[in-house]
């Protein structure tokens, strides 16, 4: 089955990441206090009493007039919250749906209303009207519904909203800190240098491996245009002369306001450089967003992307045809994107930052009606064990949405939404409009007043049928949630919802299946009751097994990445504002490459090759998984070279202190992984590590071979080791730069990437509660109460630039409220450090009741301009600053303090401070000074080898323990051994030094044996065969027979003869007696030389009746053959046999036997 038919069939079980059951907090009160019971039914009864003209009126807009004109709203119930929106001049801003006619502009002039914008079809218009006229604006005839202006929303993030759980591939290491003190981390990850555009690169860009389609597929957008929707692009140009965006088409009169389209355009021109980029707003309103949607298809887009969502928007249909009459357009922007999909766009948008229930950030509860009893003549919803109530835990700005399974413009069965104080015993905000079978089956109400501890309350009329219900908080949290956020036109089918995951937690290595989407991500699935038409999917069902079961989101992409932050966006930039700009660029980097591939399948190939994160398969926190070009690209057979890549460096100290950050004085172990991201694969893959740095030493055997690796696959070998000198200069960054060769791709290619060194960073997680926080060596703390503060004037302060002191903020004149909660952190710099950018993160979910500033060389809560260094400008959720700082063990504080005077916040908080050399500051260690000698030794003769040490007095200045190692290690062969001495210190730090080891041998071969076995004699002459064994252990040998004539003739001795020497002629052919030429009586051995006659014996009387002597014959290194004729004093005659064996190294040995041969 493919892909696309998983997500389509799947219809009771989407894979969970954690347990299904609902999120439970549980601190609301299970019923309501008889207060609320009677409000609530006070705000009925004045529901059920509206005129057919206030029936056409949002229940906001009735509440905002009562209390606009000192009306009661209810009996009881003066006062409720709406945020009915106001124009500057102070009308109310409204949207109205109407039937056009001729005479309606004219009605409304005559009413004072002022229409800002109309949808192409006249239907809905956007009013600006004095809220006293609304009743007669609803009056007109040509007005069907008259609500609140529609509200949109981006889901850009203004923080990185996961701030804990993350699996961060470098290892955060508690310097002996306390839990609450946190850690000095240390990110061990290179320093990578931006692939992408401009003056700021996505670290997305190289998380999903877009640089790596682009360089080894070619892939890089050409031919493919692409269409963004969002806020608006008011800093486009600025952008644009950075560098960071080329030509953008926008479309006439859409440029909107605000940059998130800027960043959003920033992200796509990163990754798909070459596409052709449009852009329209999609906040001015729902019809003007379904427009434009279309109006970028017209425009050929085959790719379009938002991250826009209109609260109206309904999770149950699927698009509103022209048929379908929705007094708020429910479904209209879903139908456009139906639209233009089925046209063969493929359509990107967020899957929204309203959490999940995996991570516990659900602010969402769906699911049946469940009858909670009675509330007068009503019925309560059942939240789940009794629980008629749901609390609040976390506050949204956003409004607070109730949808249920009825129609569009059709519903019959009226639901109420109420919110109450923490107590149950009032209500501060309600939705009560009408349904009666023209209406659409949605309530919404305020939570701009709403706190942590109120509750939301649900009613059902008691004549309703129960339906299947979606409550969300749209941001807030919810005491009981559930699954299934995602809803709107990312529901739709034709649609690619995208999850966010962080890139930093990755980065700059790619994705990996350990991956996880961000907590804020929203969930699915989404259960779709309706078609476009309005027509039931399961007629007979509206509840938890009817309709169908769509799978969502669809896909993951990178959020937190760098764009420049143009009118104040911010840098980095999270949310699946982000990440959906990821996947569109990675799908038209994708289409350059296949100009030919038709849109469905493209999408299908997107979600069959995504990298699988989270539940095992299609699950409701990642959809497929994470988007990844060239995992698709090779699915379509795109050609491609190998294409060899530095996966990560991992440095960490070897083992140092032990705190995973490499200083000074210690060994560093650098782990490279190699990966081939091209579709060849690569062979002979070798890489070398090299540094310019000074005090960067790095093994002299830092080749490492890492074989072939295939097409996608990684491989690891082994660490290279350096040291680092106990000067080198803190902090600073150590450059290195590997060079890597291979067979089947660009080669060679040359990685440079940079190790921060000595560069620490404390992670301090902690509430403004008074209590003092917990100090380390080298960081002082201090908690109290300080004077005043200093003005947010929204500048933070950055390296390079001295932001001047702030004013005060103002404090009303009471003394107390000028006193508040701070909590002060000293941090001590090394005597020996260097000039640096340090850089303070504060971060928390409500943080933005906190504010930070840094001081030099200290912080006086007395006055808080004194030694004022810089300041986080603003407060927020998430807030940066930085300051230059010249170290040399001057001190710097950073005070963290509550935003509101008085007693403290107990707001939690974690402050992160990096970039400077801090802390305790132990005297840096001093690597080993190695020595080295060529050495001489005799070898083993069983083992023909030899230990050897070439050390010649190594030392270590600190009078540490050495541990001494050679390379090779020995024991040696015979011959000469290059061999590297290293010296390695407790902290790992080690000194290199090579010399030679000979190894000699001087041990003489073995003769084992020497027997001699003489044959009869033939004549004159006796053959003799010698048998022995020559051996040695460590090399071939030579032997050779030499003979020497010992008797009876005294004084004789013949020369003695080799094997191959000349043969001495005879010059006779007989002796004496006649006997004849000797030849005839020559031992006859193969290959022998025969000896000829020398003629009569000799005058010396050493010959036998006148025959000399013969001398004897060596035939070969076993066989002689001796002259055995009769002596004048004797009958026989003795030899003496000598073998000498001579081994390749020129030892010799000996050996001697006698034989005493005669003739016969």
């Amino acid at each position: 089955m493919s892909v696309l038919a998983v997500f389509a069939a799947l219809a009771s079980a989407i894979p969970l990441r954690a347990s299904a059951s609902p999120q439970d907090a549980s601190p609301a009160p299970l019923q309501l206090a008889p207060s609320a019971i009677e409000q609530i039914e006070a705000l009925i009864r004045e529901k059920e009493s509206r005129s057919p003209v206030e029936q056409k009126l949002d229940s906001q807009l009735i509440y905002e007039l009562r209390m606009r004109t000192g009306q009661a709203i209810a009996a009881g119930v003066n006062r409720l919250e709406t945020d009915v929106p106001y124009a500057s001049d102070g009308h109310a801003v409204v949207d109205v749906t109407v039937t056009p006619s001729a005479d309606l502009d004219a009605s409304l002039a005559a009413l004072g209303a002022d229409v800002v914008s109309r949808s192409p079809d006249g239907t809905s218009l956007r009013v600006h009207i004095a809220i006293e006229r609304i009743e007669a604006l609803a009056a007109l005839s040509d007005v069907v519904f008259v609500q609140p202006k529609q509200e949109a929303a981006v889901f850009h993030m203004p923080r990185r909203a996961a701030l804990a759980g993350l699996p961060l591939r470098a290892a955060v290491v508690a310097r002996g800190l306390s839990s609450a003190m946190g850690a000095q981390e240390q990110q061990t990850n290179i320093t990578a240098t931006g692939t992408g555009q401009g003056s700021r690169s996505s670290e997305g860009d190289i998380t999903h491996l877009a640089f790596a389609a682009r360089a080894a597929f070619g892939a890089r957008g050409a031919g493919v245009k692409i269409g963004v929707l969002s806020d608006g692009v008011s800093s486009l140009a600025t952008s644009q002369a950075r560098g960071d965006l080329g030509a953008v088409t926008v479309l006439p009169g859409q440029r909107g306001a605000g940059d998130e389209g800027t960043a959003m355009l920033e992200i796509v021109h990163d990754l798909a450089p070459d596409a052709e980029l449009f852009f329209a707003t999609g906040v001015t309103s729902v019809t003007t967003f379904a427009q434009n949607i279309r109006a970028l298809r017209a425009a050929g887009c085959d790719i379009i992307v938002d991250d826009v969502f209109y609260f109206v928007e309904s999770p149950f249909h699927d698009g509103q045809t022209g048929s379908v009459v929705s007094p708020r357009n429910q479904g209209l922007i879903t139908q456009a994107v139906n639209d233009v999909t089925a046209g063969g766009a493929l359509y990107f948008t967020s899957a929204g930052n309203y959490g999940n229930l995996d991570d516990g950030t659900s602010g969402t509860w769906e699911g049946d009606f469940a009858d909670g009893g009675p509330n007068g003549v009503n019925r309560l919803h059942d939240f789940g064990g009794g629980r008629v109530t749901n609390a609040i835990t976390v506050t949204s700005t956003n409004p607070v949405n109730l949808y249920w399974s009825d129609p569009l413009g059709a519903s019959t069965n009226d639901y109420d939404l109420f919110r109450l104080n923490a107590a149950g015993t009032a209500v501060l905000a309600s939705s009560t409009t009408l349904q009666n079978g023209t209406q659409d089956p949605y309530e919404q109400m305020s939570s701009t007043g709403s706190a942590p501890g109120q509750i939301i309350v649900i009613l059902k009329k008691a004549s309703a049928q129960p339906r299947f219900l979606h409550l969300d908080t749209n941001g807030g949290r919810l005491s009981i949630g559930t699954a299934g956020q995602l809803h709107g036109h990312a529901q739709a089918a034709g649609a690619l919802a995208v999850a966010a995951a962080p890139a930093l937690a990755s980065f700059p290595a790619p994705f990996s299946a350990q991956s996880v989407v961000e907590e804020f991500s929203s969930d699915g699935p989404r259960r779709v009751f309706y078609g476009a038409d309005n027509t039931p999917y399961t007629p007979d069902n509206l509840l938890a097994t009817g309709g169908q079961l769509r799978a969502k989101p669809d896909l993951t992409a990178a959020d937190g990445v760098q764009v420049t932050g143009v009118g104040g966006v911010g840098s980095p930039f999270f949310g699946t504002s982000a990440a959906a700009p990821h996947a569109a660029a990675i799908a038209a980097l994708v289409k350059s490459a296949n100009p030919a591939v038709a849109p469905d399948a493209l999408r299908r190939t997107l979600l069959a090759t995504a990298l699988d994160i989270e539940a095992p398969g299609v699950d409701r926190d990642a959809g497929a998984g994470i988007v990844m070009p060239t995992n698709a690209l090779r699915a379509l057979g795109t050609a491609a070279p190998a294409f060899v890549e530095v996966v990560r460096v991992d440095a960490i100290d070897n083992p140092g202190n032990n705190n995973g950050v490499p200083e000074a004085g210690e060994g560093v172990r650098l782990s490279i992984p190699l990966a081939n991201f091209g579709n060849t694969p690569a062979s002979g893959v070798t890489a070398t590590l090299t540094s310019s740095t000074p005090g960067i030493t790095i093994e002299q055997n830092a080749a490492r071979a890492y074989g072939n690796i295939a097409v996608a696959a990684t491989t690891t070998a082994a660490p290279i080791l350096v040291s680092i000198a106990s000067d080198f200069p803190c902090p600073k960054s150590a450059s290195f730069a590997l060079t890597v060769h291979y067979s089947g791709g660009p080669s060679p290619r040359v990685f440079q990437f940079d190790v921060p060194i000595g560069v620490t960073s404390y992670r301090i997680t902690k509430k403004m509660d008074g209590s003092a926080p917990i100090a380390s060596a080298g960081v002082v703390t201090a908690t109290g109460v300080q004077t005043s503060r200093l003005n947010r004037d929204s500048i933070a302060s950055t390296c390079g630039a001295q932001k001047p002191t702030p004013t005060l903020a103002f404090s009303p004149l009471s003394v107390f409220a000028t006193y508040r909660r701070f909590d002060a952190y000293t941090f001590n710099t090394c005597a020996a450090s260097t000039p640096s950018c340090v850089t303070v993160n504060v971060q928390g979910n409500d943080a933005i009741n906190l504010f930070g500033a840094a001081y030099s060389p200290s912080f006086s809560p007395a006055d808080v301009q004194q030694n004022y260094r810089a300041d986080a400008g603003a407060s927020s959720l998430y807030r940066t600053f930085s300051f230059d700082h010249p170290g040399g063990g001057v001190p710097f504080a950073v005070d963290v303090h509550d935003v509101a005077p008085g007693p403290p916040s107990a707001t939690p908080y974690t402050l992160t401070v990096s970039g400077a050399c801090m802390g305790a500051c132990a005297p840096p260690n001093r690597p080993p000074i190695a020595s080295a000698q060529d050495v001489t030794v005799s070898a083993d003769p069983l083992t023909c080898q030899a230990p050897a040490s070439i050390d010649h007095g190594t030392i270590d200045p600190d009078g540490d323990a050495l541990v001494l190692t050679q390379s090779p290690a020995g024991p040696y062969p015979i011959g000469t051994t290059r061999v590297l001495l290293t010296a390695t210190d407790p902290s790992g730090a080690f000194s290199q030094t090579a010399a030679s080891v000979t190894v000699v041998d001087s041990t003489p071969p073995s003769i084992n044996g020497l027997v001699l076995r003489p044959a009869p004699s033939r004549g004159d002459w006796v053959d003799v065969t010698v048998d022995y064994n020559g051996a040695d252990g460590c090399s071939a040998v030579t032997c050779t027979l030499s003979v020497v004539f010992v008797g009876p003739v005294r004084g004789t001795a013949l020369a003695t003869q080799t094997v191959g020497a000349p043969v001495p002629r005879r010059t006779g052919s007989s002796d004496s007696r006649g006997e004849g030429d000797d030849n005839a009586r020559l031992p006859q051995i193969a290959g022998a030389p025969v000896p000829p006659s020398t003629g009569s014996s000799n005058s010396s009387g050493e010959g036998v009746e006148g025959h000399p002597i013969q001398p004897p014959l060596v035939l070969d290194a076993h066989h002689v053959s001796l002259d055995a004729t009769r002596s004048g004093v004797g009958n026989s005659r003795t030899y003496a046999i000598t073998v000498t064996c001579t081994d390749a190294a020129g030892n010799t040995t000996t050996k001697t036997a006698t034989i005493t041969v005669r003739r016969d």
